[in-house]
C-alpha cells in the first residue's frame, strides 16, 4: 500500500509526510465531496484542503435561523478552528489558491466577530514565517510546495511543537486510491474489524466500487511479450 501511495509524487512531499512531526498526523478539517443518485449518496472525494468553508456560510447567512438549524449549522467547517487553535491563528494562502483568499477572508470576519478574544489573520504564504503561538491553517496545496520557499520553518516549528498545523502534510490523506484499498479482498476482514461491521457495510454503500490500474505492470507485459 505504501509503495502505491508514493507512487508519483514529488520526493520532497514523501519526505515531509515521513517527517516525524507530520507522519502520524490527520489533517484537522475533512471535507467529503458527496454525490446523490438513485440508490442515495456516494463519496466522490475526501478534501483536506477544502474549498467553500468559507463561501458556504456565507450562503447560508441570509437564510432565516430557523432554516439554518434544519441545515445544521453549527457543524460548519469553520467552527472547527476555534476548537483546533483555542487563541487564534494564521490561515496560510499560496498565490496559486488566490481565488479562494475572498472566501477564507470572509471566514476570518466570522470568526474574530464571533471569538473577540482571539485574532485570526489570511497571509500570503510565499514570505509567511510561523509565530510561536499563533496556529497555521494550510490552504494550499502540496504540489506548491516549491513556490513556497519557507514551508520548512513551518515544519521546524510545528516539530518543536512551537505551533500547529490544522492541515498537516499529509500527501495520502486525500488519496483516492484508498477507496481501492477500501474494497481489497485481503483487506475485507481489517475494514470490518476497524470501522465495525455497522460502519463497513455503510461505507460499502457510499464508496464506489474501486481498483488500480498498475501501467508498469503492463508495459513489463508487453516487453515480455515482444522479447
Amino acid at each position: 500500500m505504501a509503495h502505491y501511495l508514493d507512487l508519483g509524487k514529488p520526493a520532497e512531499l514523501i519526505e515531509f509526510a515521513r517527517h516525524k512531526e507530520c507522519r502520524n498526523c490527520l489533517p484537522q478539517v475533512i471535507r467529503l465531496d458527496l454525490v446523490l443518485t438513485d440508490k442515495g449518496w456516494i463519496i466522490a472525494e475526501v478534501d483536506s484542503v477544502p474549498a467553500g468553508s468559507g463561501s458556504h456560510p456565507g450562503l447560508i447567512e441570509p437564510i432565516p435561523v430557523s432554516v439554518k438549524r434544519s441545515l445544521a449549522e453549527r457543524r460548519e467547517c469553520w467552527t472547527v478552528l476555534p476548537r483546533f487553535s483555542p487563541d487564534g491563528g494564521d490561515i496560510v494562502i499560496s498565490a496559486e489558491s488566490a481565488t479562494y483568499r475572498p472566501e477564507m477572508e470572509y471566514l476570518v470576519r466570522q470568526l474574530n466577530a464571533r471569538f473577540p478574544e482571539r485574532s485570526w489573520k489570511v497571509v500570503a504564504a510565499e514570505n509567511y514565517s510561523p509565530q510561536p503561538g499563533r496556529d497555521v491553517y494550510r490552504f494550499f496545496e502540496l504540489f506548491d510546495l516549491p513556490n513556497v520557499p519557507r514551508i520548512s520553518d513551518l515544519v521546524a516549528a510545528v516539530g518543536r511543537a512551537e505551533v500547529s498545523d490544522a492541515a498537516v502534510q499529509a500527501v495520502s490523506s486525500r488519496e483516492k486510491m484508498w477507496f481501492a484499498f477500501f474494497w481489497l479482498k485481503p483487506l475485507r476482514e481489517f475494514w470490518r474489524r476497524e470501522l465495525g461491521d455497522k460502519y463497513f457495510r455503510r461505507l460499502r454503500e457510499m464508496i464506489p466500487y474501486t481498483w488500480i490500474l498498475d501501467p508498469t505492470s503492463v508495459a513489463a507485459a508487453r516487453s515480455h511479450s515482444a522479447a
